[in-house]
């Protein structure tokens, strides 16, 4: 599976080539892809998009790898 970390909202993740609203809800990402890794015949996913020279203190890479634990926690 691809996402690309644009499709969240702007005012989540302005660290994108093309940020723009409206976009996804963090919280409603996690639970479509969550639904969607769940299935037997994704075999993995990719993140793109994000751009850390827009991200200084490293607080939008932190969100992005507590949506990926959200996303990929044990059931």
């Amino acid at each position: 599976m691809h996402f690309d970390v644009d499709a969240l909202d702007q005012t989540v993740m302005p660290a994108v080539d093309s940020p723009g609203s409206p976009g996804i809800d963090p919280d409603d990402l996690v639970d479509i892809l969550t639904a969607l890794v769940a299935d037997p015949r994704c075999t993995g996913m990719d993140m793109t998009i994000f751009d850390p020279d827009l991200d200084p203190t490293g607080e939008l890479a932190a969100l992005l790898v507590s949506l990926l634990g959200r996303i990929y926690a044990p059931r």
